[in-house]
């Protein structure tokens, strides 16, 4: 009978190729920091524009800040970041299988600077309306990084996780 024994590191004989296939990601302080910083980057973004959003909105459609149309929009305006959110979240996970967790966070994290700023400059309904789904669906970093996690995780570290 052959006996298996799972892979733990390096086997004498292999390459220095074969040795980073197999080196897995290690769980450290500076790991969890990022991840921590980019949900709560995510949990910013979603609600950038509660305080001022009804002021915003107001000196696009040239309405007073209560009037029924002005609310009207500010519920599309935050609904439709959720909405691209949801609709994209799925996608970012499959690319991220593709080409690899890492690399998905950056672009999510660079996109989500990106339509913040032009967000921020926008200076009529239809563009603020533009990039707050853009930021939406720049928004997929929330699953990717809780898989992101749970590879990195394993019954030695589990509790510091």
């Amino acid at each position: 009978a052959v006996i298996v024994a799972p892979c733990r590191g390096v086997l004498p004989g292999m390459t220095s190729t074969d040795k980073k296939a197999t080196m897995k990601p290690r769980l450290t302080r500076g790991t969890l920091f990022v991840i921590a910083v980019m949900n709560l980057i995510d949990c910013m973004n979603m609600n950038l524009l509660t305080p001022y959003a009804a002021a915003m909105v107001s000196t696009f459609v040239h309405r007073q800040p209560d009037d029924d149309k002005v609310l009207h929009q500010v519920g599309v305006l935050v609904g439709l970041y959720n909405i691209s959110e949801m609709i994209f979240s799925p996608l970012w996970g499959w690319l991220s299988d593709r080409i690899g967790r890492r690399v998905v966070l950056l672009i999510g994290l660079a996109g989500t600077a990106a339509t913040a700023i032009l967000f921020g400059s926008s200076s009529s309904m239809p563009a603020a309306l533009l990039f707050r789904a853009l930021a939406g669906v720049m928004c997929g970093n929330f699953g990717v990084t809780k898989t992101y996690l749970a590879e990195l995780v394993d019954e030695t570290n589990e509790a510091r996780a």
